[in-house]
C-alpha cells in the first residue's frame, strides 16, 4: 500500500507536450478503471493505454495511487464547477435540487471512471484523505447556498446537513448507474423525495 508521502505527483506540468502527456495518462486511467477496476489496474497498463513508456509515466507519478490522486483532484474540480453552475436561482430550491441531481447522475453514467473512482476513494486508505477533502469542499458550498432557502443555524450545522445529503446521494447513485432507464427514474424519484423531505424538515422549524 502506498504511503501518504508517496501520493504527490513528481511533476505538475501546466502547458505544452508534458501537460498533454499527463492528460492522456489521466484519461487512460479513467477508462481502465471502468474496464478492469482498481485491483487489476497497474502503471504498466496505464502507460500502454496512454501510449507512453512506463519510464515516462514515472517521471510524473511514482505509483498508481499517485495517478489516482491526480485524477481525484480533477474530479473534485469538476464537482465544484458543477455545484457553482447548478446552485443558481431556479424559482425555488426544488428546481435547484433537481438540476443538481440530474447533473450528478449524468456524471456517474457518462464520465469515464467517475463512479469507479468515487468507490475507490471511499474505500482505499491512502486516498481517503482526498475523498474527505472533496466532500468537505462540496459541503461548504451547499451550506452557503441553503441560507437563501431560509435555512439558518451555525455554519457547522449547515455543513453537517450538507454532508448528510451528499452521503445519501453517494449511496444511491451507484445503484442508479447499474439500473436500466425505468429503474433509474424510480431510484432518482425516491432520492429526490428523501432529500426534499430532509430540507423541508429544516424549513418547518
Amino acid at each position: 500500500m502506498a504511503k501518504a508521502q508517496a501520493l504527490e505527483p513528481r511533476r505538475r506540468p501546466t502547458a505544452g507536450p508534458a501537460k498533454k502527456t499527463v492528460e492522456r495518462i489521466l484519461a487512460s486511467t479513467a477508462e481502465l478503471l471502468d474496464e478492469i477496476g482498481f485491483d487489476d489496474l497497474t502503471t504498466n497498463l496505464i502507460a500502454e493505454r496512454a501510449d507512453v513508456n512506463v519510464a515516462s509515466l514515472y517521471k510524473y507519478f511514482p505509483n498508481k495511487y499517485s495517478v489516482l490522486m491526480a485524477l481525484a483532484e480533477q474530479m473534485r474540480e469538476l464537482q465544484l464547477e458543477l455545484l457553482a453552475e447548478k446552485l443558481q436561482p431556479q424559482g425555488d430550491w426544488r428546481g435547484e435540487l433537481q438540476a443538481l441531481l440530474d447533473a450528478y447522475v449524468q456524471l456517474f453514467i457518462s464520465r469515464p471512471g467517475f463512479a469507479e473512482l468515487a468507490a475507490v476513494l471511499s474505500s482505499s486508505p491512502p486516498l481517503r484523505e482526498i475523498d474527505e477533502a472533496s466532500l468537505a469542499a462540496e459541503a461548504r458550498v451547499i451550506a452557503e447556498r441553503v441560507v437563501s432557502y431560509g435555512i439558518e443555524g451555525t455554519r457547522a450545522d449547515r455543513e453537517a446537513m450538507a454532508r448528510v445529503m451528499l452521503e445519501a446521494a453517494r449511496g444511491v447513485l451507484p445503484l442508479v448507474r447499474r439500473a436500466g432507464p425505468a429503474g433509474r427514474r424510480r431510484l432518482m424519484r425516491e432520492l429526490r423525495r428523501m432529500l426534499e423531505a430532509y430540507l423541508e424538515s429544516y424549513l418547518e422549524t
